[in-house]
């Protein structure tokens, strides 16, 4: 996996440590320890939801300048796989991750896939903890946020040939994305962005 750790962010000092324990259990770790408590799959359909919203919530308050497509567009590189897991990272989900045997020989700590779906299971929880608490989520979320969208917006007029050659060094499935985006950012006129979509290979 090409994902990279980046700085890291506190995990959450949480009131039901059960709630943090089913978030980090995969159905690999309850097939061979079933006693041990639910996997996280039920949290990570809670998750899913929760974080899109706060997402959304997050770059709506962010930028009230920004139209609808702009907005969208962020929001779609924000919680996409790769994202998702580097939050999974930067919060070290991965190093506390219970994993079956034959997962972690599959190097399963290591998986986009896996990793992707503990940050959304932990977020689930998170709510959970909270009360139900949407502005504690994103008081939490916040921190990995900020950074990730200064990432994408801080481009200056003439970066476009260094973005696309940045591009090129990452995931495949996400270039076209990426570069939709950047371009939306940059000419925040354009009246129909799908269309400005370029695709190189």
């Amino acid at each position: 996996m090409s994902t990279k750790r980046k700085s890291m962010v506190h995990q959450r000092n949480f009131r039901d440590d059960k709630l943090r324990l089913e978030a980090l259990t995969h159905k690999s770790y309850h097939y061979e320890n079933p006693s041990t408590g639910p996997h996280n799959e039920r949290l990570e359909f809670l998750g899913d939801s929760i974080v899109s919203f706060v997402v959304a919530n997050y770059l709506h308050g962010r930028f009230p300048n920004f139209k609808e497509g702009q907005l969208t567009l962020l929001r779609a590189n924000l919680v996409c796989k790769k994202k998702l897991a580097q939050f999974a990272l930067q919060l070290g989900l991965d190093k506390d991750i219970r994993l079956g045997v034959g997962a972690l020989r599959d190097g399963g700590r290591g998986s986009e896939k896996v990793l992707e779906d503990a940050f959304e299971a932990y977020i689930g929880a998170v709510f959970l903890d909270a009360g139900s608490s949407m502005s504690e989520v994103q008081k939490f979320m916040e921190p990995l946020l900020a950074p990730a969208v200064d990432e994408l917006t801080h481009c200056s007029p003439n970066s476009t040939s260094v973005l696309k050659q940045k591009l090129f060094q990452q995931d495949n499935s996400n270039i076209q994305l990426q570069m939709l985006i950047a371009d939306q950012i940059l000419n925040s006129d354009l009246q129909d962005p799908i269309n400005k979509l370029q695709t190189w290979s």
